[in-house]
C-alpha cells in the first residue's frame, strides 16, 4: 500500500519550494503573504501534532545528521571571534537555523520510498519553474550570460541544475506514467537550455563530470541506456549553445591564460583561494567567522593595506565550497564538511550495493539513489568554483539521502547456486 499525500508531506513540500527554490522571490505575492515561513510553522505544526512516526529519533543519529550539528556548532563558536560577529550572527538565526529545520522536517517526512519519490519530484518541478521563469524573464547580458536574477546569480543558477539533472533521468526511466517521463524529459532540455544561458563556466565542469558518471558508475541502468543518455546529454547541450558560450567555454582549454590563475590576478580564483586558506592557518580553531570570508579580504588579507593609500580592494567570496568553509570555520569546519559528503555517498552507496551477488538493473531505489549520487558529483564539481558551501540545495539532498536511507536496506541477491528466491529481499518499507 502506497502512502497517500497528506497536509504533513505537502507542508515539507512547500518548504522545499520555498527555501531551496525561491518561489516567493519568483511570484512577488507569496513574498507578501510570507509563504515560506506560513509552509515552515505549518510542517512544524503538522509534525508535532501527529507525533514523531516510529523510529523517526533514530534517523536523527545519522552519520549526517550528526556531522551538520557540528557544522551548525562550529558556526556558533565562530561567532564571538568573528571578524563580524553580528553579520555572522545573524546569518546564522535568519537563514541557518531555517535550512536546518527544513532537513530536520524532511528527514521526519519519509515514510517509505515512494515519499522519496515525492520529495524528489518537487525538487524537479521546483528546479523546472525556475529555469522557465528564468528563460522568459530574463535576457542575456552583453557578457554572454544571463544577469539581474532573482536570488540566485548566474554561477549558483548552474550549479544547481547541474546537480538536479540527475533526477530528470530518473523520471525519464522509472517515472510512474507517460506524463512523468515525458515531463522529465522536458526539464532536462530545460535545464540544458538555461545552463547554457548562465555562461557558467563552473557549471560546464559539473555537467561535464557528471555525464562521465552516468556512463562509467550508473550501473543500475544498462550499458546501452547509460551510453544513449550520455550521448543525448552532450548533443543537447551541442544543440542549444551558441558561438558565443563555446567560445567562452574554449578559455577552459587554456586556462593559464585566465585571469584566474595564480598570479594572474589578486581578483582571480586561485589566488583567492590562496588567501583563503591562509586564513584557516591563521585561525585554524574559528577560523574567520561564519560568512565573514569578504569581511576577511577586505580587514586582514594581505592586500587590505592597499586601502590605507586610497586603492580599492575588493571584499571577494571564497568562490570554492571547500575554500569557504576552511576559512570561515577552521580545520573543523573542512574536515567535518568533506565527512559529510562522504558520509552522504556512502549511505546511497550502501542503498544500492547488493549484499552478494549482482544485482540485476534497473530497481527504481538503485536508481534514485544513483541519482542523487550523481547530483552530490555535480556538487562537489560546480560548487568548487562557488561560495555554497551552506547551501539550502545541499542540505535538502543530504535530508532526502538520510529519508532514504531510514526506509532503505541494500539488496540481497542469490549468489550463483542458490535458490531463486523470487525478487530477493529488497529491504525496503513499503508502508
Amino acid at each position: 500500500m502506497r502512502p497517500s499525500w497528506d497536509l504533513l508531506r505537502l507542508s515539507v513540500c512547500g518548504v522545499l519550494l520555498g527555501y531551496v527554490w525561491r518561489v516567493q522571490d519568483l511570484y512577488p505575492i507569496l513574498a507578501t503573504a510570507k509563504f515560506s515561513a506560513l509552509v515552515l510553522v505549518a510542517a512544524v505544526g503538522l509534525l508535532l501534532a501527529a507525533g514523531p512516526p516510529n523510529g523517526v529519533w533514530r534517523r536523527f543519529r545519522h552519520p549526517c545528521v550528526k556531522l551538520a550539528a557540528f557544522i551548525a556548532a562550529l558556526m556558533v563558536l565562530s561567532v564571538p571571534a568573528s571578524l563580524w560577529p553580528g553579520l555572522s550572527f545573524r546569518f546564522i538565526t535568519s537563514d541557518h537555523v531555517k535550512t536546518l529545520l527544513m532537513v530536520a522536517l524532511v528527514i521526519a517526512s519519509v515514510r517509505a520510498f515512494v515519499d522519496v519519490e515525492r520529495l524528489a519530484m518537487v525538487t524537479l518541478g521546483g528546479a523546472a519553474l525556475f529555469s522557465a521563469l528564468t528563460l522568459t524573464r530574463f535576457g542575456v547580458g552583453m557578457g554572454g550570460r544571463l544577469g539581474n536574477l532573482v536570488y540566485y546569480d548566474a554561477n549558483d543558477l548552474g550549479m544547481l541544475l547541474v546537480c538536479s539533472l540527475p533526477l530528470t533521468l530518473y523520471f525519464v526511466r522509472c517515472g510512474r506514467g507517460l506524463v512523468v517521463r515525458l515531463g522529465g524529459g522536458f526539464a532536462a532540455w530545460l535545464f540544458l537550455m538555461t545552463i547554457v544561458r548562465t555562461g557558467s563556466r563552473g557549471a560546464f565542469v559539473g555537467l561535464l563530470l557528471v555525464a562521465l558518471y552516468l556512463l562509467f558508475s550508473f550501473s543500475a541502468v544498462r550499458t546501452s541506456v547509460r551510453l544513449a543518455w550520455s550521448t543525448a546529454i552532450v548533443a543537447g547541450f551541442v544543440a542549444v549553445g551558441d558561438p558565443a558560450y563555446w567560445s567562452s567555454m574554449q578559455t577552459l582549454l587554456n586556462p593559464k591564460a585566465d585571469y584566474n590563475w595564480s598570479g594572474q590576478s589578486d581578483a582571480g580564483r586561485m589566488e583567492v583561494w590562496k588567501r583563503g586558506m591562509g586564513y584557516m592557518l591563521r585561525r585554524p580553531l574559528t577560523g574567520v567567522g561564519v560568512q565573514a570570508f569578504g569581511v576577511a579580504e577586505g580587514t586582514i588579507s594581505p592586500l587590505a593595506g592597499r586601502q590605507d593609500l586610497g586603492i580599492g580592494v575588493k571584499w571577494s567570496a571564497a568562490h570554492n565550497s571547500f575554500v569557504q568553509i576552511a576559512a570561515e570555520l577552521g580545520l573543523g569546519g573542512i574536515v567535518a564538511f568533506v565527512a559529510l559528503l562522504v558520509a552522504a555517498w556512502r549511505a546511497l552507496r550502501r542503498i544500492d550495493r547488493p549484499r552478494r551477488g549482482r544485482a540485476p538493473p534497473g530497481r527504481p531505489e538503485a536508481t534514485m539513489a544513483q541519482a542523487l549520487r550523481a547530483g552530490l558529483v555535480g556538487y562537489m564539481a560546480a560548487g568548487f568554483f562557488l561560495s555554497q558551501a551552506y547551501s539550502a540545495y545541499l542540505y535538502a539532498l543530504i535530508g532526502m539521502i538520510v529519508g532514504f536511507a531510514s526506509v532503505a536496506g541494500p539488496v540481497v541477491v542469490p549468489a550463483a547456486g542458490a535458490p531463486a528466491s523470487g525478487r530477493g529481499r529488497r529491504g525496503l518499507q513499503d508502508v
